[in-house]
């Protein structure tokens, strides 16, 4: 559910939205305490929750390239309850979100251009690039796309 509610304003270009609905929802994992059989099991729920959000903020912020989602990137602050993100910054995210666009994990389906389509090389934080927008993509087609013949999108199956 947090996936698509960030996705909604990382594709509007709401990043200062998107940043106040994480930082609510890191607050609220941080304030949450979880009891099993008597035992707390709160560190081992947060940190879980914590990995849950960290996995959505990288794909979804796969989907936006430029300036100002750099800065709104570097305002998201997670806790120290994560023993995973230790040491969490802005680049964990900037490392992943490359990673989510190189082997394509990103949500495909808010895409209006196939990814296979899109010269990744092209994709960086100097220019602004929604992918979700339909003239940013377009933009950023490969010319020698369309000589390698058939192209085969099984995902494409189930939309």
């Amino acid at each position: 559910m947090w996936e698509r509610i960030i996705e909604v304003f990382v594709a509007d270009n709401s990043f200062s939205a998107a940043v106040d609905f994480i930082n609510k929802v890191l607050n609220s994992i941080s304030n949450t305490h979880f009891l099993k059989d008597n035992e707390n099991i709160s560190s081992e729920m947060r940190s879980a929750l914590y990995l849950h959000l960290n996995s959505a903020i990288c794909r979804t912020f796969s989907l936006v390239w430029g300036s100002e989602v750099v800065e709104a990137i570097s305002k998201i602050k997670i806790g120290n309850d994560c023993p995973f993100l230790a040491e969490y910054s802005s680049t964990i995210i900037e490392y992943f979100r490359l990673a989510y666009l190189k082997t394509k994990m990103m949500d495909k389906s808010v895409m209006p251009i196939f990814i296979d389509l899109i010269d990744k090389a092209k994709l960086n934080d100097k220019s602004d690039v929604n992918l979700t927008c339909f003239q940013d993509a377009v933009s950023l087609i490969k010319k020698d796309n369309w000589k390698s013949g058939y192209l085969y999108y099984p995902y494409m199956i189930t939309m």
